[in-house]
């Protein structure tokens, strides 16, 4: 076999691992087209009461840890998104305080609110992977769905950007 062939071979296979993968991770995460639950949360710092999506808006919400190293990787692109047409809000869980949300956050320098999730609201959105975000169009309804490490260029793909 040629060295080109086994290559090329060796690439598919990783990529059909790599989507095997994903699809095993988003498997129970909310369908798209499926209407989203509504939540109010506080807002980091301030304590705001703040809706996790609002009727008439898209919005991207991203599910992260403070303890998790893929959610530093990959949160501070959430920067770099447009949000002329996009709501972005970001949804603190499994963490210990605010203030290890609080740090993490200004490690980060993330500049989308943040909201201190509760378990319900992770048990809702069936949230068992971070970083878990979900794209939801107008109505509330999902639009996409991923799991784990996102590129600045991905998160845009995946908003319509």
């Amino acid at each position: 076999m040629s060295r080109k062939k086994r290559w090329l071979i060796e690439l598919f296979i990783m990529a059909l691992l790599f989507w095997a993968v994903t699809a095993w991770q988003q498997r129970d995460l909310i369908k798209p087209s499926q209407v989203v639950p509504s939540f109010t949360l506080e807002q980091l710092a301030t304590h705001t009461p703040t809706p996790i999506h609002m009727t008439g808006q898209r919005t991207l919400i991203y599910f992260f840890a403070p303890w998790c190293s893929i959610c530093k990787l990959s949160m501070n692109n959430l920067n770099h998104i447009d949000t002329t047409n996009l709501r972005v809000v970001a949804v603190a869980l499994d963490y210990q305080d605010e203030a290890s949300v609080a740090a993490f956050v200004a490690d980060q320098e993330i500049h989308v609110p943040v909201l201190l999730g509760t378990s319900e609201v992770a048990a809702a959105f069936r949230i068992n992977v971070f970083p878990t975000y979900y794209v939801l169009d107008e109505k509330g309804s999902v639009d996409s769905r991923s799991v784990g490490y996102s590129s600045e260029i991905g998160m845009k793909l995946r908003t319509g950007w």
